[in-house]
């Protein structure tokens, strides 16, 4: 075989595929339709299969006609098959020009030029797909982190990053959201609502995920807006069915770019290090990133870091706040709670103990918190002293240990301390799985003498559900309910009414926190609770003045 022109016309279209990157660009037509007329080709069909096996079965990802002659094709066929590229494959179909049969030679030629064109789209779909690999998330399809660099570092290059903002969010109670209607419709759900925040931004923005209910966005200011309002929640229709609909939302932190940042990783930074924040507010699903936030940021870390030593050095102390009898004004039990002396001041609970719960340190201190307050007890028995039961809260974050009640009563009778003096204080919870585990604690403490509470009760909305499956020994009123004044105070009273009602009927000791007045003290009278605690009588108590309420043991209940 030896033509000068069509080895010459090879090694150019050789020389021009080699430089082609994309499949479908004007430039490859370009190509394909100047050389193939030289090799009597009339039209080029590609067809392409996302499996290896879907080539035999014939369900074909793409079909494509790469070539058609203006004079159209003749019936002389050559293929070529079964190209494997990347977990698929494709093949061609090259017809001859009309009323042409190649030759011996010529069909060498042409199968030549098959060759090429198939190693070339063999090359570009590879890297199309190893592209793809590289910045998508396989399980969702959305951009993954590495694409949302790319597009940021392209931005900052065209000095425009002011222009931006950045978020980092999570997407609120996916757990539950799979448990009520199962993770594949969860998985769906959650790539649905992820397209709602998609369809928000234009081409020069990028949505991604980090990985899990983690998500990422970097997009114009002018889109914030949009954006947040997506973040607070929607409704999303995850199948055809009328109740094929659930509510989802997500929490976020947002970093409004200004012109000061040393680094392209300080966009993402930003967004992240105000999220922790964000998941602990209640009202606002969503922080800003600002000087503020990185010194509540900076206190937080220090909590973190500093907490063993501060373990360690006994910082933290036991307050005990008494519980009351509205019939005679009797101390009947206390409710110990933590306080933290630090750096010579005296640290209130809600700037650490949320920080503690993001973590499973929590449960240190809580235990912490047992210790002490059994060396309390123990030195009150000990000196003779009046002994009441007192309560102490333990964190959701118990319930994923199977060996709690063992834990517990190991304390307590190290410090030989009677069981009933002990009462556990439980708050709401909504999730099944949780649910079961309280349940089965609080069971196991009742087999061991030790009453247990639930705390605010009628804060959230398992209420009925948590009493109706757990029997606590004890329904502690939240302080919310007993504010007889303002919007919807007439309908709080109805509430209390018949929460009240609820406890004495199942046989439960009801109490009321918060009692800071004579009129809420006559209410709850009035309806039926007969045991309250709030600053009315004391507020949390260090325990050397505890000890003097020991020894008096009655309030003045004149009002």
């Amino acid at each position: 075989m030896a033509n000068s022109k069509l080895d010459r016309c090879l090694l150019e279209f050789l020389q021009g595929e080699a430089q082609i990157r994309d499949a479908y660009s004007e430039l490859d037509n370009e190509l394909i339709s100047k050389y193939a007329p030289a090799f009597k080709i009339g039209r080029i069909e590609f067809v392409e299969y996302a499996n290896v096996g879907d080539e035999a079965t014939g369900k074909a990802q793409g079909k494509y006609t790469y070539y058609n002659s203006p004079d159209g094709a003749g019936k002389d066929c050559e293929s070529l098959s079964g190209i494997k590229i990347m977990g698929g494959s494709f093949n061609f179909r090259t017809y001859s020009a009309p009323g042409v049969i190649w030759s011996d030679e010529e069909r060498e030629y042409v199968r030549l030029f098959m060759y090429i064109l198939s190693a070339a789209k063999g090359r570009i779909r590879t890297n199309e797909r190893l592209e793809h690999v590289m910045y998508h998330d396989m399980q969702t399809g959305f951009y993954n982190l590495n694409y949302g660099m790319r597009i940021i570092r392209r931005i900052e290059k065209l000095g425009r990053i002011s222009e931006y903002a950045s978020f980092y969010l999570n997407v609120k109670g996916m757990s539950d959201v799979n448990a009520s209607i199962g993770r594949r419709n969860g998985d769906k759900a959650l790539r649905m609502y992820g397209k709602e925040l998609e369809n928000v931004i234009g081409p020069d923005e990028v949505f991604w995920r980090f990985g899990g209910d983690n998500f990422g966005a970097f997009i114009l200011k002018k889109h914030v807006d949009d954006f947040l309002n997506i973040i607070k929640g929607r409704d999303i229709r995850y199948g055809i069915g009328p109740r094929d609909v659930v509510h989802m939302s997500a929490v976020a932190g947002v970093y409004m770019i200004d012109e000061k940042i040393d680094s392209h990783f300080d966009v993402v930074d930003g967004a992240s290090v105000a999220f922790p924040i964000a998941k602990f507010r209640d009202r606002m699903p969503y922080v800003y990133f600002d000087t503020r936030t990185m010194e509540i940021v900076e206190r937080n870390r220090h909590i973190e870091v500093y907490f063993e030593t501060a373990i360690k050095n006994e910082e933290f102390v036991v307050y005990y706040q008494p519980k009351v009898s509205l019939d005679d004004g009797k101390l009947i039990g206390a409710e110990a709670l933590c306080r933290w002396q630090h750096g010579g001041e005296l640290v209130p609970p809600v700037n650490f103990i949320p920080v503690l719960e993001s973590s499973f340190r929590v449960c240190d201190l809580d235990f912490y918190m047992l210790e002490h307050m059994c060396r309390d007890i123990r030195m009150w028995i000990d000196k003779g002293m009046n002994v009441v039961p007192v309560s102490f809260n333990l964190s959701r974050k118990h319930l994923a240990n199977p060996r709690l009640v063992k834990d517990i009563v190991s304390v307590i009778d190290f410090h030989e301390i009677p069981h009933n003096l002990i009462t556990t204080e439980f708050t709401e919870t909504v999730k099944e799985n949780d649910m079961m585990r309280l349940e089965n604690v609080v069971k196991g403490l009742k087999a061991n003498g030790i009453n247990t509470s639930v705390d605010d009760f009628g804060s959230g909305y398992s209420s009925i559900t948590l009493i109706q499956k757990v029997s606590f020994d004890e329904l502690k009123i939240d302080r919310d309910i007993l504010h007889l004044t303002g919007e919807g105070h007439k309908r709080r009273l109805i509430l209390l009414r018949h929460i009240v009602s609820l406890a004495n009927e199942l046989g439960m000791d009801c109490i009321a926190e918060g009692v800071d007045s004579a009129e809420k003290i006559k209410l709850l009278k009035s309806l039926g609770c007969t045991r309250a605690q709030g600053f009315f009588f004391d507020e949390p108590l260090p325990k050397k003045v505890f000890d003097g309420r020991l020894l008096k043991m009655n309030y003045d209940m004149t009002i």
